[in-house]
């Protein structure tokens, strides 16, 4: 009876030390020293190496510290949570390898300027400061505030792939230009920082790039929603390329396309109506009677109906939802004519 007692006394002492975190220089890891779960804010150090064996580090560990300017991240490390490293003043990361699995908003609000490498670093490389795979077919990672003010970036020629949330909080609003060697967009990849709205009546931020120049003879393959509200973007394309992309899903979807918004596609016969957005207000005027107006959202749903019985009519925006929008003009005959346009 003893015997048993003192071997339950064991197990029950060994099962709570070993569910205790350790800490070491005062970040706290898990007890098998896999997870780094907290580095202290106060903490005063530069620079943290991240010592070999760490797999994990855990949703907002490095948060709010005001002091480190450069993280050093080991060979097995393969996952990031949520947060990980936001509110730093981070100068540079080093990437030993690049994890599997990221978490959302790693560097939010940190203003990294450079992703760096070294000699040993296995599956990427750091190229002008910006991360790669190892064979530099594949942007993996964007520094946030790399470019400054400048607002605009160039991926190399030889990138086929853009990986998912790669400019995830970068500052580049302005214009980002695509390598004709690119062959797939991953979700999220342009997630860029929102920023305030310049109007006072805006109830969000901006959160897409204003241009995309895309120099792909072929649409580049999208997986989900890349450019976060391309309805917004103003997309350039090879001259040639034009019609491919007016006519594949999603790419025909952009603000513009070399400046061509798409109205009046779509339509049948000899156009007798236009309709243009102007301020916050969609207008249409027709050379005939227009008995009723219907507007459809991108899946189809008719989101506004009017009869106006008149050759002009306009509506206040703000009571449609963004995106893609067709309109249909019902003439007084029954003719009818549809037009495309996103605002």
């Amino acid at each position: 009876m003893n015997r048993i007692l003192q071997f339950l006394i064991f197990m029950f002492w060994s099962t709570l030390l070993y569910s205790q975190n350790v800490v070491i220089d005062r970040v706290t890891f898990s007890a098998d020293g896999k997870t780094l779960i907290k580095y202290p804010q106060d903490k005063m150090n530069e620079e943290y190496i991240v010592p070999e064996g760490t797999e994990v580090i855990g949703e907002s560990a490095f948060k709010s510290n005001y002091y480190l300017r450069t993280i050093i991240l080991p060979l097995s490390l393969n996952k990031i949570d949520d947060h990980a490293f936001v509110g730093l003043y981070l100068t540079s990361v080093t990437w030993k390898h690049f994890p599997e699995s990221i978490g959302k908003q790693l560097f939010g609000k940190s203003n990294v300027l450079i992703f760096d490498t070294l000699n040993d670093s296995d599956n990427c490389i750091s190229v002008d400061g910006v991360l790669f795979s190892k064979d530099q077919k594949i942007l993996l990672r964007f520094p946030n505030a790399k470019n400054g003010s400048e607002e605009t970036y160039e991926i190399p020629e030889g990138t086929e792939v853009v990986s998912t949330r790669a400019f995830e909080d970068s500052r580049i609003y302005n214009r980002i230009t695509l390598p004709s060697s690119l062959k797939l967009i991953e979700n999220e990849a342009f997630a860029v920082e929102e920023r305030t709205p310049t109007t006072l009546n805006a109830r969000y931020g901006y959160y897409w790039i204003w241009n995309v120049v895309c120099n792909a003879l072929i649409p580049p393959t999208i997986v989900g929603d890349p450019f976060m509200n391309h309805y917004e973007v103003n997309l350039f394309v090879p001259e040639k390329s034009f019609d491919i992309y007016r006519n594949t899903p999603y790419w025909q979807d952009f603000r513009s396309i070399n400046g061509d918004t798409g109205i009046n596609t779509n339509q049948v016969g000899n156009s007798f109506s236009k309709i243009w957005i102007q301020s916050g207000i969609l207008y249409l005027e027709s050379g005939k009677e227009v008995e009723t107006v219907d507007v459809y959202d991108a899946n189809g749903v008719c989101i506004w109906n009017e009869y106006i019985n008149n050759r002009t009519w306009e509506l206040i925006t703000s009571k449609l939802s963004k995106g893609l929008l067709l309109v249909k003009a019902t003439i007084i005959d029954g003719s009818q004519e549809t037009f495309k346009l996103s605002f």
